[in-house]
């Protein structure tokens, strides 16, 4: 996961510069359809979790985490990917996130259980 991780930063600093780091941003999630399948997918208990609506004042990006590294992949297919994840492809059946760095308010705390 490092390795991906320092790929995807590399690519977007030499290719995507003012898109928001992934080391430095906040995970962001658009609607709750979303919502629930992430919780769905990453196996989370939402009784465990607060999910918060909030308003984004900032530097947004929103992207398909569908092109983010396998485990066995070659390296060039890591940053085939990493262009298409930065340059906000979609694949198509997309699993989006936003990334996101800047000022948040809360607007609604969301029961999800």
């Amino acid at each position: 996961m490092l390795a991906r991780e320092l790929v995807w930063e590399n690519v977007r600093i030499s290719k995507f510069s003012e898109a928001p780091s992934r080391e430095h941003c906040i995970w962001l999630i658009e609607s709750m359809d979303d919502v629930i399948r992430w919780l769905n997918i990453l196996g989370f208990n939402p009784n465990l979790y607060t999910v918060v609506r909030v308003r984004a004042t900032g530097n947004a990006l929103r992207v398909d985490s569908n092109f983010l590294a396998g485990d066995s992949e070659p390296l060039s297919i890591w940053f085939n990917k990493a262009h298409s994840y930065w340059g906000g492809e979609l694949t198509q059946t997309p699993l989006p996130e936003v990334l996101f760095e800047g000022r948040l308010v809360v607007d609604e705390i969301i029961d999800v259980s």
